[in-house]
């Protein structure tokens, strides 16, 4: 679990070049092949003012969470040590923007930043609770700034669970449309009956409500 942020909307593309670069280099290694990873990652978009920290914290806390370690800092694979300590730092791991929420004296900040994090209650919090429809993660004002961005943008193909914030016409538009496109009246469309033509239309006015 990280988190990433993407100006030009390209996290498709960046997971699509992790897990091909990714997969070679292990294949190549161990002397396989075939895929290394399975199924479609998941993004969710998040209120980077509003659930920053708390995502932060709650990622560095999982391997604590799941009783891995007893210190966020034990695990060998977390970040954590990059924000802690200046000595652990990564080109991949950017600590600019959490720790500058706490001081713009770095010293300051990394201290606050590990109090933040190793404090008592940390463990128990989970910011995903407050997440919407598997997708949104920010408040109202947020939420309602990203669905009239879906609305008009598509961006099925970057977040497949976009797709269930988008506003779905009402079953009385979708007919009046179909009224107009098959030249039928509503009785006629809406009458069960056989046929393929008939399939098709109700098939239509199904997906489309």
């Amino acid at each position: 679990m990280n988190t990433i942020e993407t100006p030009k909307a390209n996290l498709s593309q960046i997971m699509q070049n992790i897990n091909t670069s990714y997969t070679v280099y292990i294949n190549r290694k161990y002397q396989r092949t075939g895929h290394l990873l399975q199924g479609r990652f998941k993004g969710i978009l998040v209120d980077k003012d509003g659930y920053l920290l708390a995502l932060s914290r709650y990622i560095h806390l999982n391997p604590v969470r799941v009783k891995v370690v007893q210190q966020p800092g034990g695990y060998r694979w977390t970040s954590y040590r990059a924000f802690i300590d200046r000595r652990a730092g990564h080109w991949l791991v950017d600590t600019a923007d959490t720790l500058f929420y706490f001081s713009k004296e770095r010293k300051k900040a990394i201290k606050a930043y590990r109090e933040f994090v190793e404090k008592n209650g940390g463990r128990e919090e989970n910011p995903f609770k407050a997440m919407e429809g598997g997708l949104l993660l920010g408040d109202n004002r947020f939420k309602a700034k990203v669905r009239r961005l879906i609305d008009r943008v598509k961006v099925d193909e970057e977040i497949p669970q976009a797709k269930r914030l988008r506003k779905k016409a009402s079953i009385n538009a979708v007919i009046e449309v179909c009224e107009l496109f098959y030249g039928k009246s509503r009785e006629e469309l809406v009458r069960r009956g056989k046929g393929k033509a008939q399939r098709q239309r109700w098939r239509f006015i199904c997906q489309r409500s």
